[in-house]
């Protein structure tokens, strides 16, 4: 991130759209969506997180933790990815 972007409000502008996407995937009518929003997110947050894997000391405690994440964010890029893709021919 910039060393300019406030990242106080980036923190909680990814927070709001997590509780947002989150909630969006409990109710029918916007699960769809929701799902492509959330494969988006995890999009956008990967290269951070690689960047933090790659560093001295991550932000998430020790490069196990920060080698886990990316492990879970890439099983969970799949599986949304299945469940949008999946969900247009009759299988989501």
């Amino acid at each position: 991130m910039p060393e300019w972007f406030p990242k106080q409000l980036a923190n909680a502008a990814g927070g709001l759209a997590e509780l947002l996407i989150g909630a969006a995937l409990f109710y029918e009518p916007t699960r769809q969506y929701a799902i492509w929003a959330a494969f988006a997110l995890m999009i956008i947050f990967l290269p951070l997180h690689v960047i933090d894997l790659m560093k001295e000391r991550p932000m998430v405690g020790s490069k196990m933790a920060a080698a886990i994440r990316l492990l879970i964010q890439f099983a969970l890029i799949w599986w949304l990815w299945k469940q949008g893709a999946g969900a247009g021919a009759g299988e989501g």
